[in-house]
């Protein structure tokens, strides 16, 4: 071969080179292999958790805007999230069905935690905080959620002073994720913490196994982990206040010293009794409860009460009489509406069949 065509040789195989290595670098970054911060970000969705608290006593007529600012507070004090993330979806008297009449037993307040995400947030970042949300509010001492709602009812609620009463665990959240593309957005029911889905529903893992929120009941079924994740750290304890003398529960501030309040008055520990003196709130009760000293004391078996400062139950419950100042139970098989005034004397219950009504003696 002459050296001529050596020579075209050569810039042949050179330029076939050439063109290999352009294929190579323009299937590489077709198939993926330029830098991953190019890569679309992770679309995280916000969380709703719905779930509920019973207020023993309360009513839905007296549960105003700062009844409501305190209901929020304290729950996100307990929850450990901002006030704004709490929304009250709802309110609904709970009444008591006593043998022939329904009696008010508390106020049910529904309530819904969101949870967004922040910049940086992954899904998996939110549905820790998902679940630790979940745990404060099935796991929480009930004695913790009443000290923070009454803290807070003490602070915000300025009209008359109300006693917090909750003897009822809330319910497991439901749960939502709510997504927005391109301005558009859904809103889609899934499982909560420690759920999965079978056939369709949300049922709970076995004892031992957990799940992240977040599984879709529409779709396919799915399973739990068999190793449960350690559980949310606590949280931290409030800051220690300053050296000084403070004064307990049920006392008030006077000329620099602690004084007890009033019987019928209360107000929560805490001032200084190097501060401005304070005072003391008057106790008001809810239905079928009387005032104690300082707090609210549920009336016994066959005594009602509307809701109020009295100081004893004065009233007597349906199928029950008054008699020499007291309640007492009707005899077998006589009836009587509920409502007899124990300061007006004895009453009678109706026999059977008979519709002439309580007669005073």
């Amino acid at each position: 071969m002459s050296m001529k065509g050596s020579q075209k040789m050569r810039l042949l195989i050179a330029a076939g080179i050439a063109i290999v290595i352009a294929l190579a670098l323009g299937l590489g970054l077709g198939l993926g292999l330029k830098d991953s911060s190019s890569s679309a970000a992770e679309t995280v969705p916000t969380y709703t958790l719905a779930s509920n608290v019973q207020l023993d006593g309360l009513t839905s007529s007296s549960f105003t805007d700062e009844p409501k600012l305190a209901f929020r507070t304290g729950m996100a004090t307990t929850l450990d999230v901002e006030v704004s993330a709490i929304t009250i979806t709802s309110v609904e008297d709970v009444v008591a069905r006593r043998r022939r009449s329904l009696l008010a037993a508390g106020l049910k307040v529904n309530f819904e935690v969101e949870i967004v995400p922040a910049a940086g947030d992954t899904t998996d970042t939110i549905t820790n905080v998902v679940a630790a949300v979940t745990t404060k509010v099935t796991s929480t001492p009930l004695a913790t959620i009443i000290t923070n709602l009454q803290t807070a009812f003490d602070a915000v609620v300025t009209s008359n002073a109300v006693v917090i009463v909750v003897t009822v665990t809330p319910p497991a959240p439901a749960v939502k994720t709510i997504v927005v593309v391109n301005g558009v957005t859904t809103t889609t029911t899934v499982c909560g913490t420690n759920e999965r889905v079978s056939g369709g529903t949300c049922v709970a893992c076995a004892t031992g196994q957990s799940n992240k929120a977040g599984d879709n009941p529409s779709g396919a079924d799915t399973l739990c982990d068999t190793t449960a994740p350690p559980p949310p750290p606590p949280s931290p304890p409030p800051p220690s206040p300053p050296p000084g003398t403070y004064c307990s529960a049920n006392q008030r501030v006077s000329g620099g010293t602690c004084v007890d309040c009033a019987s019928g008055t209360r107000r929560s520990a805490g001032d200084s009794a190097s501060g401005a003196d304070t005072t003391c709130s008057t106790v008001t009760c809810g239905v079928n409860q009387y005032v104690n000293f300082h707090a609210c004391t549920s009336c016994a078996a066959g005594y009602i009460n509307e809701a109020g400062t009295a100081t004893s139950c004065l009233k007597c419950a349906a199928n029950y009489r008054v008699l020499d100042g007291a309640c007492v139970a009707c005899a077998s098989g006589d009836t009587n509406d509920a409502g007899d005034v124990i300061a007006s004397g004895n009453s009678s219950c109706d026999t059977e069949g008979d519709t002439a009504g309580d007669t005073a003696g």
